[in-house]
């Protein structure tokens, strides 16, 4: 999904039309709109110079972006539920590319929308205090894993010019908000601390212009999650890094295509390309580059990449980690620990770690089947434990026999 900043800072107040009353009517007031929504369309507007208060459901129908709001421009928006009414999935079309030549004159504006706004902007003036609307959040989240959502929404932030002690903080707090199972607060600093190392920028610090190629698009790819895919040469499948574990993609690679798009829908949020039409080339190549072909190009090429390539002989290589749903237990000292993606594990017992834990079922049966002679309970025990690593030097086939109990 792109997005465009409203409000003074770029000089662009979006009119939204939310029903198919308020876009039947705001075409016959102005004409087509800019952009065709899921829902409707937007109009944009020169800003006027006051502050606009973003507002919704103030004229039926119409909602509006002003001071400190964000509107899409282009992607997708998924399905959803609001008033007990399903709305599937659907794209944002752009019908008119909004620039200041053909942004409309805010005199144009519906007077039932203008004296609107005039009139909240006269209470906030006579009242002597900010806005105290709670802004949007200018992050929507994907529908992948919350761990690459995460990585995403740093990427975005790091193309937006975001420092890497601001995007820290937002990071953290968008982590924070995102349900009952939020990453540790270690992992999302390392996560930013990771990206800034390995986001592409200029010599001067500014961010980079990718070209407008398959290849820059693979570029891009990289910078935004190459930590967390690799592929594996001998299978011939990416492997991607879920937040606890690496998991092989499909062959048809459903996985890293969602990543391609996440990609993609973030072109708009680069730095405009060279030249008078640099805005124009990007939105162009951002459309252009939704094409299946486009992106499976993306794929191919970002396999050359850094370290995306790997051998197989990499993955699941330390045969004294056990890792779990929730925690890497290293097997050497019985400790767990945070999981790691340079652990390059594909294998997760379906079970949490749980220190405090106790197994009296176990000790019953050993107990029961070894008539309580310490010595072979203790030589079961270390046995079931050595085979849990991948230690192979101790050459024994055990088997067991004795006594039928019934």
């Amino acid at each position: 999904m792109g997005y465009i900043v409203t409000g003074k800072v770029s000089g662009i107040v979006v009119i939204d039309a939310d029903t198919p009353e308020a876009m039947a009517y705001l075409t016959l007031e102005l004409g087509h709109p800019h952009i065709l929504t899921p829902r409707g369309g937007h109009w944009y507007f020169k800003h006027p110079g006051y502050e606009v208060e973003n507002a919704a459901k103030k004229v039926e129908g119409i909602d509006w972006r002003g001071d400190g709001g964000f509107v899409n421009l282009i992607g997708k928006r998924l399905a959803y539920i609001e008033d007990g009414v399903t709305y599937p999935d659907a794209e944002y079309q752009i019908m008119t590319f909004p620039e200041p030549g053909n942004l409309i004159p805010w005199e144009k504006l519906p007077t039932k929308i203008k004296e609107v706004i005039e009139r909240d902007n006269k209470v906030t003036l006579a009242a002597e205090k900010p806005q105290t609307n709670k802004q949007p959040n200018p992050i929507k989240k994907l529908t992948n894993a919350w761990h690459s959502e995460l990585i995403a929404h740093i990427g975005r932030m790091r193309a937006r010019g975001l420092s890497e002690p601001e995007i820290e903080t937002l990071a953290l707090a968008l982590n924070h908000d995102s349900g009952d199972n939020p990453l540790p607060d270690a992992e999302v600093i390392k996560m930013v601390k990771e990206y800034e190392k390995q986001s592409k920028v200029n010599d001067d610090g500014s961010p980079k212009v990718y070209p407008y190629t398959d290849l820059g698009n693979a570029e891009r790819l990289y910078a935004k999650f190459g930590n967390d895919i690799h592929w594996v040469t001998e299978r011939k499948l990416f492997v991607y890094w879920d937040g606890h574990t690496w998991v092989y993609d499909t062959p048809d690679d459903t996985y890293l295509m969602k990543l391609a798009k996440a990609t993609i829908r973030d072109i708009v949020s680069e730095p405009d390309g060279p030249g008078k039409d640099g805005f124009k080339d990007k939105i162009k190549h951002a459309l252009t580059s939704e094409s299946s072909k486009r992106q499976r190009d993306m794929i191919a090429l970002v396999k050359s990449e850094g370290n995306v390539t790997i051998s197989i002989k990499e993955l699941d290589s330390d045969i004294y980690l056990f890792n779990c749903k929730n925690a890497t237990v290293d097997l050497r000292t019985g400790k767990a620990r945070e999981q790691r993606r340079e652990d390059l594990i594909t294998i997760t017992a379906p079970v949490e770690h749980d220190e405090t834990a106790t197994c009296p079922k176990w000790d019953s049966f050993l107990n029961l089947i070894q008539k309580k002679i310490q010595g072979m309970i203790t030589y079961l025990q270390t046995l079931c434990g050595y085979c849990l690593t991948g230690d192979t030097k101790t050459d024994i086939i055990p088997f067991c026999h004795g006594c039928v109990f019934r």
